[in-house]
């Protein structure tokens, strides 16, 4: 079983935090798609993702214009502080096996009347009995204007699949989560990418009664306040381009700066939508596919082609995460 770095946080910000955020998660949790006819909400999900319905899913990506100002057609990440680095992996098919394949896995999700698809990756909950957490960028379960998002499932080791045929055949693959949890901080501004991470709760097993977190072995270390300027490993289903949403992708490469300010890092990647939500590790061990997840996939610049850059886990998504398993 993958452990976690295990850090202090006050009990009260705790507390409230939870408080806040839990109340606010009860009915869009508990929210998919059942019609009265004796199925339950679980079941009612897994019958929701036919084959048909996800390869017509919509990748969710964030593409910004520029923040707060124009960019620069050709600027890098990194600024002054040594990010960008030469020579690295910018979106290739990951074949080196071990704990990545099974933890890193496709995200499903109803906003009103649209499905989409995006990333995300089971992270350890300290051992708790009968619970998985889900890592994954803030706009892929939370919208503005409608909310926390509905018929929420996560699809673990979607590499191995092969060819998809709807999570009701695919029982052992899919997981329906219980509750959704964004920060505060990026429901009340949509725009704050600085905290655009949130966390799916799975309290129960699939159709067999296995737990998410025992299916894959454990999940990653999760991690907070990590230093910058490291290597990266970023990895997703994209979907968009010459990917197709079903091979795990990866790049690896040293963080940046975004040129155009805030705490977000960058790295040089090519991954296209779809791998919104995907975990970034730091110290990661290509042997056995493990690592600390500090960040996810939140946004890309139009004008700035082959860079992806996410937020690294502080205080914020440490509290987050604190209410999610508690």
């Amino acid at each position: 079983m993958l452990g976690r770095n295990k850090t202090v946080v006050l009990a009260f910000a705790i507390a409230m935090l939870s408080g806040l955020l839990l109340a606010n998660v009860a009915s869009a949790a508990s929210s998919g798609n059942g019609k009265g006819n004796g199925k339950s909400k679980h079941d009612d999900v897994l019958s929701y993702w036919t084959a048909e319905r996800v390869a017509g899913a919509k990748a969710r990506d964030i593409v910004l214009e520029g923040r707060p100002g124009d960019i620069a057609e050709k600027a890098k990440p990194g600024g002054n502080d040594g990010g960008g680095t030469s020579g690295a992996v910018n979106g290739a098919s990951w074949n080196g096996g071990g704990a990545v394949v099974k933890t890193t896995g496709r995200v499903l999700f109803t906003l009103g009347t649209n499905n989409y698809v995006c990333s995300g990756s089971v992270v350890n909950d300290g051992e708790i009995a009968g619970k998985a957490i889900v890592v994954t960028a803030g706009h892929c379960l939370w919208d503005d204007v409608i909310g926390y998002a509905t018929n929420w499932a996560f699809v673990s080791n979607y590499d191995a699949v092969g060819t998809f045929a709807g999570c009701e055949t695919e029982t052992n693959s899919c997981w329906v989560a219980d509750e959704l949890i964004a920060p505060a901080e990026w429901r009340a501004a949509g725009d704050n990418y600085d905290n655009d991470f949130g966390f799916a709760v799975f309290n129960t097993g699939n159709s067999t009664g296995q737990f998410l977190d025992d299916a894959v072995g454990g999940g990653q270390l999760i991690s907070f306040n990590e230093s910058i300027q490291r290597d990266i490993f970023a990895f997703g289903y994209p979907s968009a381009g010459k990917y197709n949403g079903s091979d795990l992708v990866y790049c690896s490469g040293r963080d940046g700066a975004d040129p155009n300010g805030g705490t977000p890092r960058g790295i040089d990647c090519k991954m296209t939508p779809g791998s919104s939500g995907g975990p970034w590790m730091v110290d990661f061990i290509q042997s056995n596919g493990t690592g600390r997840i500090n960040g996810v996939t939140s946004y890309s610049y139009r004008s700035l082609k082959g860079v992806l850059f996410g937020p690294v886990f502080g205080p914020v998504a440490e509290s987050t995460y604190n209410a999610a398993i508690n």
